[in-house]
């Protein structure tokens, strides 16, 4: 039914449901996937202006999805939607260009430029008390930092206040297994760890042995209120 909807509004020319779509084929949600059928519609958006759909665009290059990989293409569609919110003035929308640009810059390996955009990004969620979307620019920041040897445990912290506060289970158990993977990358299998200036204790975080698929699982012993990582969670 939301298909539909959006089909019959994109191909009246309106760029917010011909995002939409695209999500749509690029996600295979009550549509076949088709990625070439997403960058069609994403292209047709972005022509008139919209932020997202220059962000899909870049997420598609960057990860190589119905076209070839190419870090290049993906900044120069996240640089048009930043200089597009720039000129109108948007914010928010500035911050999601920046978060796309940050993670394209993360994954060709620009991991100052990368750091510096989520900075960017972060600071402009914070203006605009986008609080979710500030969570995401903050994850992608803190994932950066362990990759690069260092683990943030106050920015995880910081996260996963926002995630509860905002109900966002989903990527509150992202987040947890995001951070039983630092303090496994630390050392730390088993840990009691005190975060301040947070009130809460992160405790006992275990990571268990690779499974046979080579991906890690965890388990996450947590405290009242916390959403266990083993849990079955529906998105927040």
């Amino acid at each position: 039914a939301a298909a539909e909807w959006f089909r019959q509004a994109a191909d009246a020319g309106m760029p917010f449901a011909q995002t939409k779509l695209g999500v749509l084929y690029q996600r295979g949600d009550g549509v076949a996937q088709d990625y070439d059928r997403a960058r069609e519609l994403y292209e047709a958006a972005g022509a008139q202006g919209d932020v997202y759909a220059l962000r899909n665009l870049g997420y598609l290059f960057e990860n190589g999805l119905g076209v070839e990989q190419d870090f290049a293409e993906a900044e120069r569609h996240h640089r048009d939607g930043l200089e597009l919110c720039a000129r109108v003035g948007d914010t928010r929308s500035e911050g999601w260009a920046l978060l796309g640009l940050a993670e394209t810059y993360r994954a060709c390996g620009r991991h100052a430029e990368a750091e510096e955009a989520y900075h960017a990004a972060i600071e402009r969620f914070e203006t605009t008390d986008s609080q979710s979307e500030q969570a995401h620019a903050m994850v992608g920041l803190a994932e950066l930092k362990r990759q690069l040897g260092e683990v943030d445990l106050e920015l995880y912290a910081r996260v996963r206040d926002i995630y509860e506060t905002k109900r966002m289970r989903h990527s509150l158990v992202q987040c947890y297994q995001a951070f039983a993977m630092a303090l496994r990358q630390a050392s730390m299998t088993c840990s009691s760890v005190r975060v301040e200036p947070s009130v809460r204790e992160i405790t006992a975080v275990t990571a268990s042995p690779h499974s046979g698929s080579g991906a890690p699982t965890t388990h996450a012993s947590v405290t009242p209120g916390w959403v266990s990582s083993t849990s079955s969670t529906s998105r927040g």
